[in-house]
């Protein structure tokens, strides 16, 4: 035992040993990779050849729309050196200097001008601008441009600075006590919560627009009237007004905002409102409250969650397109649903449940549902888009879920059950729409649509135009769905 331990710890001292001149010989290795990359750095040739020049990432930094006195996401330009030799910047500058609303920054420091930038063949710098811009006092976008100067090796190359300022009113975690209408002189800019008391109205005028930075919301306790018309409608959307990636805006990115929330006893109404790009649009979503809403002529869009999710609610749907849920376009458990004139359609690229779904419970607990679809579409990617779940599993209309469809086009794959009133149901890749690829997406019928001419005449007696005002009863054969397909 003894004989053991000794040559143990003879072992340790020589792993000891040998784990110090691996870190020495480690410093040494580093040390002498640094010193040979600072001497062939200091022994690159530089060009002062015009034909030896730079290239630079773009030709034009648009800031879009930007909002005064708020201070923009950062854009990055890139300078390569693409060249075999070293190069030498005479100047970057900001054409309009320290009066100009664009700032520069360039390896970490700010300023309008630097000068004497060296870049290494194959190699590059980055030059981040930032933008604020002060109030202009107009409810109208005011242009603003400058330029950025680079000169290299006697040619000076452009970049176009742009963007439009645009005045804000900015609700930052408000109250609404008292009765309060949004005008539409100039857009408001939501940061936290918008929140409208228990006895207090807000209402929104035509051509209003909401912007609500990131998790931000509303929530409704009291009454919202947000009541737009066909040429002026309402706009609820989050702040980012620039692109993510090139030609893509951060405004067809969902979850960039969270929706209103619904606590509520009075029946709330929106008319011609587009909601887009958020979380959960409309959230009905609760035990006790038997909430109200009516949503007419509104789109609602590209949401990561539900757009319309209600528990134990009314709420009437007429001439609206809901389109692009992350979850569900429609999510009704318990209370009663009317439907009619809606496009509800689901192709977005990421998604975990059907365009609607309809229960008659929640978490075991048993309710009554009452749903009525009338010339509607229901359509997306899966092979069904049509949840429905009646907790006694009855498959038969009955008191507890009272669920019909009719005239209306669905992607459904069981269609066996007794739901349905002379509607049409179509595959996935029907060509039901004009274009469901790219976003905005285009949901009027293509010509020979399967939803085309299969509307209830009288159902369309009751909302005679479309969302956009066009009539859909003019050839005397409506079309399913919030749009009418015309000749024009």
């Amino acid at each position: 035992m003894i004989y053991k331990k000794l040559n143990h710890k003879r072992n340790d001292w020589a792993f000891l040993i040998m784990k110090t001149n691996m870190k020495k010989n480690l410093a040494f290795i580093l040390v002498s990779l640094f010193t040979l990359s600072l001497v062939s750095c200091m022994d690159e040739k530089f060009s002062s050849s015009p034909s030896d020049n730079i290239s630079i990432q773009t030709d034009t930094v648009d800031y879009n729309t930007i909002f005064t006195t708020i201070k923009q996401p950062t854009s990055v330009i890139k300078i390569y050196n693409r060249n075999k030799t070293a190069l030498t910047i005479s100047y970057i500058k900001v054409a309009g200097g320290e009066a100009s609303p664009f700032k520069m920054t360039v390896n970490g420091q700010k300023g309008q001008t630097f000068s004497n930038i060296d870049i290494f063949s194959k190699d590059s710098i980055y030059v981040f601008i930032d933008m604020t811009l002060p109030e202009n006092g107009k409810n109208t976008p005011v242009v603003v441009s400058d330029s950025l100067l680079i000169m290299c090796n006697g040619i000076e190359k452009k970049v176009i600075l742009t963007g439009s300022g645009q005045d804000v009113t900015i609700l930052k975690n408000d109250t609404v006590e008292t009765n309060l209408t949004l005008t539409a002189d100039k857009p408001y800019l939501v940061f936290g919560d918008l929140v409208v008391a228990e006895n207090a109205t807000l209402s929104i005028d035509p051509g209003a627009t909401l912007y609500f930075h990131n998790n931000s919301g509303m929530k409704v306790h009291g009454t919202l009237s947000a009541k737009g018309t066909a040429d002026k409608f309402i706009v609820m959307r989050g702040d980012r007004t620039d692109d993510i990636f090139t030609n893509v805006p951060y405004d067809s990115v969902s979850n960039q905002w969270n929706g209103i929330e619904f606590i509520s006893k009075n029946t709330n109404e929106l008319e011609f409102v587009e909601m887009r790009s958020g979380r959960h649009a409309i959230d009905l979503w609760n035990d006790t409250l038997n909430q109200k809403i009516v949503i007419n002529n509104c789109v609602i869009r590209n949401f990561g969650g539900y757009s319309i999710a209600a528990k134990n609610s009314d709420v009437k749907i007429a001439n609206s397109i809901i389109a692009n849920s992350g979850i569900n376009a429609i999510r009704i458990s318990g209370g009663k649903l009317k439907a009619t004139h809606c496009t509800i359609a689901s192709y977005a690229r990421k998604r975990s449940g059907s365009a609607v779904r309809i229960d008659n419970s929640d978490e075991d607990v048993a309710t009554t549902v009452t749903s009525a679809f009338d010339n509607c579409i229901i359509a997306g990617t899966y092979s069904s888009e049509l949840a429905l779940n009646d907790f006694y599993k009855a498959n038969v209309v009955n008191e507890n879920f009272n669920v019909i469809f009719k005239n209306c086009l669905i992607c459904n794959a069981n269609t066996g059950v007794p739901y349905f009133i002379s509607c049409v149901f179509a595959k996935t890749n029907s060509k039901i729409f004009t274009d469901t690829e790219r976003y905005p997406y285009d949901f009027t019928l293509t010509d020979d649509s399967p939803a085309l001419n299969m509307a209830d005449a009288d159902i369309a007696q009751t909302l005679p135009n479309d969302i956009y005002g066009q009539d859909r009863l003019a050839d005397g054969q409506p079309d399913a769905g919030a749009i009418e397909k015309t000749t024009e």
